[in-house]
């Protein structure tokens, strides 16, 4: 949905006319063509209006993120989403297929390396994987700044508790509890759900 059809759904559903949608922001012709896809609307003028009609930015940008999002971020979307059939109905088969897609596929290392982890995991070779791999994956987070507010990342821990020694996990976790301590135990819990769209591994 390109931004004008976002602006019209979400107008509609506030009951509002095209005036009062734009008003004190934008002229009504100008925003009518907005609408229509005729004109284009600057960032400035779009946020005055979503904030002064209490339109939900996060509800907005999923209406209009198919439209503008990279054909890269789709496919990588579309290989989570796919890895996550394939592990909530445990099969194995198109478990291996599509991690298969995404190591021949896909341009983010850090998805290949979660795909390789879980597929280990539910064949019951966790301690198969190569010594190659587990320094790829500690690269990652040694990379990785500020990693703990970076989901992909946590996404990785995830997946990769099982492999690692007492004194990584202790490294690890101490980092994200200092991080808690600035934000409530259960605020950053339901950060993650809603942020992580992990294989699981359990």
């Amino acid at each position: 949905m390109k931004i004008g059809e976002a602006l019209r759904k979400k107008r509609l559903e506030l009951g509002l006319t095209q005036q009062e949608m734009c008003e004190g922001i934008l002229s009504r012709p100008f925003y009518a063509k907005v609408e229509s896809g005729k004109n284009r609307i600057n960032a400035e003028s779009l946020f005055k209006i979503l904030f002064a009609r209490q339109i939900d930015l996060v509800e907005f940008g999923k209406l209009v993120q198919g439209t503008y999002d990279s054909a890269e971020n789709k496919a990588e979307k579309r290989y989570q989403s796919q890895m996550n059939v394939a592990v909530s109905t445990k099969d194995l088969k198109l478990m291996e297929k599509y991690c298969q897609d995404i190591i021949e596929s896909s341009n983010d290392e850090i998805l290949q390396l979660r795909a390789l982890v879980a597929l280990a995991y539910f064949k019951g070779e966790l301690g198969g994987l190569s010594k190659e791999i587990r320094v790829k994956i500690k690269e990652k987070f040694d990379e990785g700044r500020n990693w703990t507010k970076r989901p992909e990342l946590l996404g990785l821990l995830a997946n990769t508790m099982l492999l690692w020694d007492q004194d990584d996990l202790n490294y690890w976790i101490g980092d994200l509890l200092k991080k808690a301590k600035k934000k409530a135990v259960s605020d950053l819990i339901a950060d993650c759900k809603i942020k992580l769209n992990t294989v699981p591994i359990q």
